[in-house]
């Protein structure tokens, strides 16, 4: 199953395209849900999601010559799909020629168009995962409508006077949450082409045509959800009512006991939740002593050793 449990740019490099690898590796880090949480491959773009809703009932012993009853699981049954990632881009013909005589090549400026390209997609992707189609409604539903709000939810009381920012505890797992990889890809960059495009003013009325480069970024993108308590919130975080160890583990409380013991649970978190919980963990001292000067929590990298992984995609205005 290993094999089948992969990253995006895994499945990218399994597709042999050298240039989405080299522009995923570039700018992945801007979002780390895509670099943290692994997902399947599938040969279509739509998938069955079957779970388990009630384990069997019935007793586990029997007197001799007694019986017992036949058990089964009951099993909900549901179909997703993935949707399709697509990022077009179009570079000026004179805009390269341009570049091209201050000494850069056209290989280059086209690939920093392709940087930005992806690295607005993948944004936004980031986006998707919490808010869903609040964030884009041509996309799959994110976590902020999955989670179960009555038995994983952790309430920090934070008031609605000010910030608000929520973490983020995950079970990454084929039977968890994951991501769905459709046509069996991550994603792909084709080959540039120098071909005639419209142009259109600000208005949107034609002006013209002009002769561009142009290419597409595309790839089939699914959020898989398995167990239902594989997802737990922690909200109304503020600067008053902070994250820290005790919130993050009073998650973890919440989760099945054998999804505590696994190594692929992830919190995450912003730069505000982040700052808070350093600062939960932090003795400040202005003392000019050998015992304690300045001392400050060091960045937070986990918590109650769970993965901690900072992100820009989550508000801090929720």
């Amino acid at each position: 199953m290993a094999e089948r449990f992969l990253t995006l740019l895994d499945m990218t490099k399994r597709n042999d395209s050298d240039p989405a690898i080299g522009l995923i590796e570039e700018v992945n880090t801007v979002s780390p849900e895509l670099e943290e949480l692994m997902g399947r491959p599938i040969d279509g773009t739509t998938y069955k999601a079957k779970k388990r809703i009630a384990l069997p009932s019935g007793p586990a012993f029997r007197a001799i010559n007694d019986g017992v009853p036949v058990i089964s699981s009951q099993y909900d049954e549901s179909i997703s799909q993935c949707y399709f990632l697509d990022g077009q881009m179009q570079v000026d013909e004179a805009l390269v020629e341009e570049g091209e005589s201050d000494g850069n090549s056209r290989e280059d400026i086209l690939a920093d168009e392709g940087i930005g390209a992806i690295r607005q997609k993948l944004i936004h992707v980031g986006d998707s995962f919490y808010r869903g189609t609040t964030a884009d409604t041509k996309g799959f539903v994110g976590l902020q409508s999955l989670y179960d709000t009555a038995n994983c939810e952790v309430d920090a009381a934070g008031s609605s006077g000010g910030a608000r920012t929520s973490a983020w505890l995950v079970w990454n797992d084929i039977q968890g949450l994951h991501f769905i990889f459709g046509k069996n890809r991550g994603v792909e960059l084709k080959n540039w082409q120098l071909q005639q495009v419209p142009v259109f003013n600000n208005a949107g009325a034609r002006t013209g045509v002009q002769m561009a480069w142009v290419n597409n970024l595309s790839g089939w993108l699914g959020l898989g959800f398995g167990h239902t308590r594989s997802i737990v919130r922690i909200k109304n975080l503020t600067k008053a009512k902070p994250l820290t160890d005790a919130l993050v583990a009073e998650a973890i409380s919440k989760l099945p006991i054998f999804m505590r013991r696994s190594p692929n649970l992830r919190l995450f978190g912003n730069s505000n939740a982040e700052l808070w919980l350093r600062q939960s963990r932090s003795t400040v001292s202005t003392a000019k002593t050998d015992s304690g000067i300045l001392q400050f929590a060091p960045p937070v990298t986990e918590s109650n050793n769970v993965k901690f992984v900072l992100t820009d995609s989550i508000l801090n205005n929720e």
